[in-house]
């Protein structure tokens, strides 16, 4: 048995396509993963799941979507949910009910924190839950740890010691490169406005996300904004979409600037910016009883792709409304792709909707701190007059 790469038709392994499209996509992957360590609950930063009304903007991205680009990276999965765990370490699983029967629990089981995870048990013939396993320490229990997990940090069993550390190295290791490329300073009226948006979100109450003119008011613990410090602006476009609307697992690719119009080229062509990939399956031809379920309530998926570096790269004057907006609409455009490499128009995927948002950042406090993000401002005029572009609030 063989493992291959990206087959041809009849089979053989094309190593210089595979190796070109893992650096058209690894710029993308790496500003996912920097943004994803900024995300302080456990459901969007492990799951795709999509909620109207519920999810934020600035989590649409996910370990699992992240994952679903490169099926084959369970190791560094662990890694990055190591490391998000030592910057996170008092972040716990949230409870939700089982879509399924399976062995141990009926559908509809609440599994929460206390939920045994069968077969795993300790010595003492106990079984494992979470809390066992999630637990900032969790690697030097099992007897493992990461280069960015420094041992001295669980001898001491020093949490905040080790949390800070990781944010220096995750900083040092995926953060912006600003020397190569400048982040044009965000106005300070914009700062106070963005500001004061998210005191607003701060008294949001759980389930009652609205739209406060153009920004996405989700509840949420929201920092406030020191005015003197640092801001940047970040771009990104988000995406919904049912996760059976296409017979089979598909792609979404984002183009910046004219591209091919054969599907073939797309995943090399000089202007695709990032591909957000659904992992799926063709319903009329598995057994899972999951995947019929979700097929059948319209199980809806959310995912993210950053625009700030391929806008920065296309040096404009700036990063404000004024300059990216009117670019934006011009310049960005998507297209779907079956596994099959068969184009799918957007026409015809109605739960197809692409947003375009911008979210202002304040630099770190310190070397030990990561980025914190605002409320997202949603820019509906980018893509409300393409098809599977912002048709309506109700799918942000």
């Amino acid at each position: 048995m063989e493992t291959m790469r990206c087959p041809d038709d009849d089979g053989v392994t094309q190593h210089d396509v595979v190796d070109t499209q893992m650096y058209k996509q690894s710029r993308n992957i790496r500003d996912s993963v920097y943004k994803l360590m900024t995300v302080n609950e456990y459901q969007p930063f492990a799951s795709t799941g999509f909620e109207a009304g519920t999810s934020n903007i600035n989590n649409a991205q996910s370990i699992e979507g992240i994952h679903d680009n490169i099926h084959n990276s369970h190791v560094n999965v662990d890694r990055v949910y190591a490391l998000w765990k030592s910057i996170h370490p008092g972040v716990q699983v949230q409870p939700q009910q089982s879509k399924e029967d399976i062995i141990m629990y009926k559908m509809g089981k609440i599994q929460d924190q206390k939920t045994r995870l069968y077969p795993f048990r300790h010595a003492d013939g106990t079984f494992f839950t979470s809390p066992d396993v999630d637990e900032w320490n969790s690697t030097a229990k099992f007897g493992y740890r990461y280069p960015e997990q420094p041992a001295t940090y669980f001898e001491n069993d020093d949490a905040e010691g080790l949390k800070k550390f990781v944010c220096r190295r995750i900083i040092d290791l995926l953060g912006p490169q600003t020397h190569e490329l400048p982040y044009p300073p965000v106005p300070k009226e914009a700062v106070e406005e963005v500001s004061k948006i998210c005191e607003l979100a701060n008294e949001c109450k759980e389930g009652t996300a609205y739209m406060e003119g153009a920004f996405h008011i989700v509840p949420g613990n929201y920092p406030t904004f020191d005015l003197n410090a640092i801001h940047r602006r970040e771009w990104l476009a988000n995406l919904r979409i049912e996760n059976f609307a296409v017979d089979g697992s598909f792609f979404v690719h984002f183009f910046l600037g004219e591209f091919s119009q054969d599907p073939a080229n797309w995943t090399q062509d000089a202007n695709l910016i990032a591909t957000h990939s659904v992992f799926s399956v063709a319903v009329g031809k598995t057994g899972c009883l999951n995947c019929i379920q979700d097929k059948e309530a319209d199980a809806v998926v959310s995912g993210g792709v950053s625009l700030t570096r391929a806008l920065l790269e296309r040096q404009l004057k700036d990063l404000e409304p004024e300059t990216v907006v009117p670019y934006l609409k011009e310049h960005l455009e998507w297209r779907v792709q079956a596994w099959s490499g068969k184009h799918v128009k957007s026409e015809d995927l109605s739960s197809l909707c692409v947003t375009v948002a911008a979210t202002i950042v304040e630099s770190p406090d310190g070397p030990g701190e990561l980025p914190k993000l605002g409320v997202p401002e949603v820019f509906k005029e980018i893509t409300e007059d393409k098809a599977g572009g912002y048709d309506g609030e109700a799918k942000l």
